[in-house]
């Protein structure tokens, strides 16, 4: 790993991590580390791991370091860039392995933190040391539970992937009580691996808190249209893995798998329209998982699903719009 800059400014024990990884964010990385002089505190070290842009991100990097915003108001900063590109989410831990925070603020380089964000943040842990996870809305969401959710509870919702906040929306605690930093599990995980990290934070017995503010600005988003297994099979995984957990009960199980089996069977209909999908490889993943499964009422899908790949044939426009309508108000 090759060493960009190392700030002189150093915080022994600093409250929060802002952990950045980045690839190809040139025209949005300087916007992100500005956002940093905002926060209303400075008990923070910041941690950037570059993999191998080929645009002017670290270039901007430059820039901003020799910027006299930064050098008025200087933080402790340290950026590194990877020898090899690692790609995905594999990159995700880079940052974390440099933390020393208590906590872990993931700020992905093409978002921003709004004003006093981590302040507000600070306000909050300060006073309820065992919240381990704190979430908040942005600009394109918000989080439909708020306020203080007990770990057990937490857990439950997480495990039925409602509205999981992001990483850039997340802030959680670096060491687990027994003083091994948590990481991402980058391994058996290629698009979410939050999802099993706000698992292992949450039965580890941490609570959570969701704020009711936006204090993240997330850069809009076509990859939605864009349809591979790698945006469900993550889900559908996790779904399997813990549905043994002492936290989960056969009515979650079942209310995680249909959400999940609707969003797919929606974003197969966005993606065929699209010119953009996969559905060969959706209907494959699904079938697996409901291999030697008892699922109970969950042929309906399986025949809308098989309904829908023969429209797929047919190509029935208005058909299209009344079954994704359907779709709409089964959630």
């Amino acid at each position: 790993m090759n060493i960009i800059y190392q700030s002189d400014y150093k915080i022994k024990s600093p409250f929060f991590s802002v952990c950045i990884e980045t690839h190809n964010r040139g025209k949005t990385i300087f916007r992100a580390l500005e956002s940093l002089l905002n926060q209303g505190i400075t008990d923070f070290e910041c941690i950037v791991v570059d993999d191998c842009s080929t645009d002017e991100t670290i270039a901007e990097i430059k820039k901003f370091i020799a910027s006299n915003i930064f050098l008025k108001a200087p933080f402790a900063l340290n950026v590194f860039q990877n020898q090899t590109h690692l790609g995905g989410v594999k990159n995700w831990n880079t940052p974390l392995n440099h933390a020393n925070g208590k906590y872990i603020a993931v700020l992905e380089g093409d978002d921003f933190f709004q004003l006093n964000h981590l302040q507000k943040t600070y306000n909050v842990l300060s006073e309820t040391p065992n919240v381990g996870i704190y979430a908040t809305g942005s600009q394109r969401a918000s989080r439909p539970i708020k306020g203080f959710i007990e770990s057990k509870k937490y857990f439950q919702y997480t495990y039925q992937i409602i509205n999981v906040s992001p990483p850039s929306e997340t802030i959680f605690i670096r060491l687990n009580k027994n003083g091994i930093p948590y990481q991402y599990n980058v391994i058996d995980n290629i698009y979410a691996p939050e999802l099993q990290l706000y698992l292992a934070i949450s039965g580890d017995g941490w609570d959570a808190y969701h704020a009711a503010t936006a204090d993240i600005y997330r850069e809009p988003s076509s990859s939605f249209t864009n349809l591979t297994w790698k945006y469900f099979e993550d889900k559908f995984n996790i779904i399997e893995k813990y549905s043994k957990n002492n936290y989960v009960d056969l009515a979650q199980i079942k209310s995680s798998f249909k959400r999940q089996y609707i969003l797919a069977v929606r974003r197969y209909l966005v993606s065929d329209f699209q010119k953009k999908g996969k559905p060969e490889s959706i209907k494959n993943g699904i079938q697996q998982v409901l291999k030697n499964k008892a699922f109970p009422n969950i042929s309906f899908y399986s025949n809308l699903f098989k309904f829908i790949l023969f429209l797929k044939q047919i190509k029935v426009f208005q058909l299209y719009f009344k079954i994704k309508t359907r779709l709409s108000k089964s959630i």
